[in-house]
């Protein structure tokens, strides 16, 4: 599954918007560690009791709008899984 979010821009800069959406996942109580970093997204590992999961985080700013892709809510991922989604929302016009 793959859910994006539409919002208005919070900042115009790809980069600050970045940085803000990384620190709100490492916040995030089963955060494990970034598998993967990159300008506009990055795939990274939880860690939820001794499960391992693997989500990613897509960002594209187009004109006044922001798009937030990342994977669903309805199951665990594998890294090979999260990567293939992850290339699937890096394409999306």
């Amino acid at each position: 599954d793959l859910q994006i979010f539409s919002s208005k821009v919070g900042s115009q800069n790809l980069e600050t918007a970045m940085k803000d959406l990384k620190q709100s996942v490492e916040e995030g109580i089963y955060f494990s560690k970034f598998m993967l970093e990159e300008s506009d997204g990055f795939v990274f590992e939880l860690m939820i009791d001794t499960l391992v999961n693997y989500d990613f985080r897509h960002l594209k700013i187009q004109g006044d709008n922001e798009y937030l892709f990342q994977a669903g809510m309805s199951g665990y991922y594998s890294q090979d899984q999260i990567e293939q989604l992850y290339q699937i929302a890096k394409q999306a016009q």
